[in-house]
């Protein structure tokens, strides 16, 4: 790796989300099997599983999923080279992160070409890019699909309920604040696409009375959203059709506590009022 002296800069794809559901014959390829060939996990701490290995010790540089989770999630698109080299090195001269990006993306490729799918990172002189291939898995293009489509997530290789950990969690970029700012928000689109897969899920299984499945879901929402009544509300009229009253008042005393230490506020009525009918 070369060391950093000079600065330069980058421009981050707004349109990368809706690019990510191209290549859908690819992604529903790799659904087929119970095993996809290889997964690549970036929502929650980065992993690269070959036939259900971890080989994510083989990323051998610090940047290797930073590079990797940029280029998944504009997955079937183009992206300059410089555009990456800058991004990931903004203080390095332009021929000396462009060498460093070489480096980082021959370590992926190896890593990724063991299981023997082939041109998943594509590339000539000026561009690259993460593409789609059968027998791979992305669990970022997966939450983007499944949260647009919910009704198709039988199909899906990972569990839904597997994708709602912090995208590249634990990867950081000291030196790159541009970087940072994209993980950033990121990180709170792909939070909000895994929301909004959930609540659709608890939607559709609400429709069973008394459903386990429902409340798990509900519970698992509320946890995300500590402080989000409507959520909370959803959980306890669960418990509550479920015979779990006591249950449901502890939701309803937990989120009373965290609303008045952290925004000085009470619930609303519609809280109110559920409370007040689980009461004897």
């Amino acid at each position: 790796m070369v060391e950093e002296d000079g600065g330069s800069e980058a421009s981050v794809d707004d349109n990368a989300f809706a690019i990510l559901l191209q290549g859908d014959d690819a992604i529903s390829a790799s659904a087929n099997t119970a095993e996809p060939v290889l997964s690549v996990r970036l929502l929650g701490r980065p992993q690269i599983l070959v036939h259900g290995q971890d080989v994510s010790r083989e990323v051998k540089y610090r940047k290797g999923f930073a590079a990797l989770g940029y280029l998944a999630v504009h997955a079937n698109t183009w992206v300059r080279r410089e555009q990456l080299a800058s991004l990931l090195w903004p203080r390095l001269n332009h021929a000396a992160a462009l060498t460093n990006l070489r480096q980082v993306l021959n370590n992926l490729r190896a890593v990724l070409n063991t299981c023997g799918v082939a041109d998943i990172i594509r590339s000539d002189r000026t561009w690259l890019g993460f593409f789609h291939t059968p027998g791979c898995c992305l669990d970022v293009a997966w939450l983007t699909k499944l949260q647009l489509a919910e009704s198709s997530q039988h199909h899906a290789c990972v569990e839904p309920e597997s994708l709602g950990g912090d995208f590249l969690e634990g990867v950081e970029v000291s030196d790159g604040d541009e970087f940072d700012s994209w993980l950033h928000l990121t990180r709170q689109h792909l939070r909000n696409c895994f929301l909004t897969l959930m609540e659709a899920r608890c939607l559709h299984q609400q429709r069973q009375p008394q459903s386990p499945e429902a409340i798990r879901t509900a519970h698992r929402l509320a946890q995300q959203n500590p402080l989000d009544e409507h959520a909370a509300a959803t959980l306890i009229t669960l418990l509550r059709e479920s015979g779990a009253r006591r249950a449901a008042l502890n939701v309803f005393d937990t989120l009373q506590d965290q609303l008045g230490r952290e925004l000085h506020a009470v619930p609303g009525d519609t809280l109110q009022s559920l409370r007040q009918s689980l009461l004897p």
